[in-house]
């Protein structure tokens, strides 16, 4: 069964010269692994992100298809990583009790790898060395204190040897010490998705920072501090942004780099006073957990398709296996056969964005050409964009829909915002690309009738889009139509919105946005009250668009926002680099109150 696991693990294993055995120690057989690669057997999503975390890229670019099983356990992974924010310990306690029942779903040594981690953090840097080096051992049995220039890491494997490293430098400083050292490299050069580096990269400086002090460390600790920050703001990323400015305001000055320090200080202020607002506790620093990301169940997607074909139980399982399986499939109570998967694939015509993801490619190199391609449409780096999206319509097979709908959607809007076609046209161009895959208007009739729809990521994209351009256009009440049926559609799902979390909060933002203009203020300002809660224990997200559209719509309906606020919101824009925020920002504090020439 073809996926874009199976389709691009070999290739970028080759390409970086790492043998099935290296990538695979401690995790799987190498036979294992030849058929993951293959597409013979596919391997739960625990064991695909380790693997191809471990080739130093990040899973969440990739699209899996879950059993009801498999999210439990992420779900009671999330329920731990809540009480651990809460500083909930006897809640946590409780939770690792029922670890026992969520056995077999997912790679049991993961599994019993993260449940050792999280016994350590809950006895904070006390923890037993020995007990942590076993729990390092499950994966890498050989481990003895160091990393040997054979290692490979996942996320986790990190996130363990970072709090191995801390605890170590309680009772041994120099050995502990030595390995922190160790790993910050390994990160900075094995790492080279920035998705997968700022999932640990801000972690581990921080740490560094906090166990390593002297005025004689300022330069390097500026140095790694400030890459932190650069790296983060590509992606809306600032889980440990306060602790980061924190070391860069101190040491900048150290430094004599005054003016930035004062920066700093500005941006960190801010941070701090949307948490405090927001009553969101900051990121408890002895601790990191991976959630992943874009994830669907298969009952959910079966039943979504097999409704579309109109097809009966009976017809959707006819020659692959029982109508009775079928429905045990469908209900979630039973997980069904690579086998039977494949076919039920086959019979009802599952999309393929289901499985993969936003393109089908077998090409980390095309992965990563996505994402600077995000990266200037949300910059609006023209330029940018006509080169990535030229390398992108010569390097994806465009007889895929998948990758058709892909660089349709975004070269129509590349030739929007290039002044070459109406927002008419915009529309008109994206339902055919829609097309493709469903017909829109039978869609948008079937909203109100409460229908669970079940788009793709890649369809939301193009949905978005569409209701951007009606707003553009005055059809406000369309926009705000289109943005509320996508939040049902992914409401509507047993998975939570933050495995969509990328496509949900460009929703929630444009949707808060667009309310108070059609009359719904309340709505649009409890809508971005509660988006900057689900951004802030997230740790990424359009924080500053958020927190703009709030103040702007309490502004605008005459609730007491000062100038303070609006200062508060345009720092949060510099920060994460949003130029078209901050002269938003800047223009509406000069038309309500003098410019403030010190402005950070």
């Amino acid at each position: 069964m073809e996926t874009i696991f199976s389709l691009f693990l070999t290739k970028e294993r080759e390409k970086q010269g790492i043998s099935q055995e290296r990538l695979c120690r401690g995790l799987c057989a190498v036979s294992a692994l030849s058929r993951y690669e293959n597409g013979e057997r596919i391997s739960d999503r625990l064991l695909m992100n380790a693997l191809i975390q471990r080739l130093g890229k990040s899973s969440d670019q990739l699209t899996t298809m879950i059993s009801c099983q498999e999210y439990a356990y992420f779900e009671w992974k999330r329920k731990v990583q809540e009480a651990l924010r809460k500083k909930k310990i006897s809640l946590a306690q409780e939770l690792l009790q029922k670890k026992e029942s969520l056995d077999g779903c997912v790679h049991s040594v993961l599994q019993e790898q993260f449940y050792r981690y999280i016994q350590g953090i809950l006895m904070g840097t006390s923890a037993d060395i020995s007990d942590l080096e076993k729990a390092i051992r499950l994966t890498h049995p050989e481990f003895s204190g160091k990393i040997e220039e054979e290692d490979l890491f996942s996320i986790q494997e990190l996130n363990l040897l970072l709090f191995y490293a801390k605890c170590k430098i309680q009772k041994e400083v120099e050995q502990g010490r030595e390995l922190l050292e160790a790993l910050l490299p390994y990160i900075q050069e094995h790492i080279t998705d920035i998705q997968a580096k700022n999932q640990i990269f801000p972690r581990a400086v921080s740490i560094y920072c906090q166990e390593v002090k002297g005025n004689q460390f300022s330069e390097k600790r500026y140095l790694l501090c400030k890459e932190v920050l650069e790296n983060s703001v590509q992606n809306q990323s600032f889980e440990y942004a306060v602790s980061i400015l924190e070391d860069l305001e101190k040491d900048s000055r150290y430094l004599g780099k005054e003016a930035d320090a004062d920066c700093y200080q500005v941006w960190k202020n801010a941070l701090k006073t949307v948490y405090r607002e927001a009553e969101i506790e900051m990121t408890w620093l002895e601790w990191g957990i991976e959630i992943p990301e874009n994830l669907f169940l298969i009952p959910e997607i079966l039943l979504s398709a097999r409704v579309e074909k109109g097809f009966s139980q009976e017809e959707a399982s006819e020659g692959i296996c029982t109508p009775e399986t079928y429905s045990r499939i469908e209900t979630g109570k039973r997980s069904p056969s690579l086998k039977n998967l494949e076919a039920l694939e086959q019979r009802l015509e599952i999309k393929q964005g289901y499985l993969i993801g936003e393109v089908w490619t077998n090409a980390f190199s095309v992965l990563k050409l996505t994402q600077k391609l995000r990266m200037a449409v949300s910059n609006l780096d023209l330029e940018t964009w006509e080169e990535c999206q030229k390398k992108l319509e010569e390097k994806l097979d465009l007889s895929k829909k998948i990758n058709r709908q892909y660089v349709e959607g975004y070269r129509t809007c590349l030739e929007y915002q290039q002044g070459k076609i109406s927002e008419a046209e915009w529309i008109s161009r994206h339902k055919k690309t829609l097309s493709y895959t469903f017909a829109f208007e039978e869609r948008m009739e079937a909203y109100p009738t409460g229908m669970r729809q079940r788009f793709t990521d890649q369809e939301a994209v193009l949905l978005q889009q569409i209701a951007l351009a009606e707003k553009i256009r005055g059809e406000k009440e369309k926009a705000v139509e289109i943005w509320k049926l996508l939040l049902q559609d992914y409401g509507n799902s047993e998975v939570r919105m933050e495995h969509h979390f990328q496509e949900v909060m460009l929703i929630w933002s444009n949707l808060a946005n667009t309310l108070p203009e059609v009359g719904k203020v309340e709505e649009g300002i409890a809508l971005a009250e509660q988006g900057i809660r689900m951004v802030l224990k997230k740790g990424k997200g359009p924080l500053d668009m958020l927190f703009a559209n709030k103040i702007y719509a309490m502004k605008e309906s005459g609730q007491d926002v000062g100038k303070e606020q609006f200062e508060q919101a345009y720092a949060l824009s510099k920060m994460f680099g949003d130029l078209e925020l901050q002269h938003s920002l800047q223009t509406y504090m000069e038309k309500n109150w003098p410019l403030d020439e010190k402005r950070q």
